[in-house]
């Protein structure tokens, strides 16, 4: 798969440049952001383009690819569950066992990696996040921008339900 700008696409990324004239390198975050809401992840090829737009080298899109958990560098669902696992939330009975029930309730397997999986219909894609920024009320998580907090099992059945 190759990737492909539109119009609409390049129009975005000039106005992010424009913005970002003096420091064209501030301008990467942004830029990303935009190929993705344009293509759904950042590719390979997606970056090269990036790169070559703001002057870069490859590898310092790649480093803001890695370490931005809101960047995907692959396909992924039409709807994100982040299942916190920090330790107040692990604590409180979230973190793994949280996660590895939702797993099971969509009919995943653990990834080999500990990365985010999703469904096989590309509905769904389960990841763990750092921090959802609400420990005194956990376990939480988070689908698509909206966090649940205090989220059991059964919750967690609950907003997956929702979500068909």
């Amino acid at each position: 798969m190759s990737f492909q700008t539109t119009p609409a696409l390049e129009r975005a990324v000039g106005d992010v440049l424009a913005r970002y004239s003096d420091a064209p390198r501030s301008a990467l975050l942004p830029v990303l952001q935009a190929v993705q809401a344009h293509a759904g992840f950042v590719s390979d090829e997606a970056a090269v383009w990036v790169a070559g737009r703001l002057k870069l080298d490859p590898v310092a899109v790649l480093e803001v690819l890695s370490f931005y958990p809101g960047l995907w560098r692959h396909p992924v669902g039409r709807h994100i569950i982040r299942v916190c696992r920090t330790l107040s939330c692990d604590m409180a009975g979230g973190g793994r066992p949280l996660r590895r029930h939702i797993l099971k309730r969509l009919g995943l397997e653990e990834p080999p990696d500990g990365r985010a999986v999703t469904t096989p219909d590309g509905r769904i894609t389960v990841e763990f996040a750092e921090c959802l920024a609400s420990c005194s009320t956990g376990p939480n998580l988070m689908i698509d921008e909206e966090l649940h907090e205090g989220v059991t099992p059964e919750k967690a059945d609950e907003l997956i339900g929702k979500l068909a």
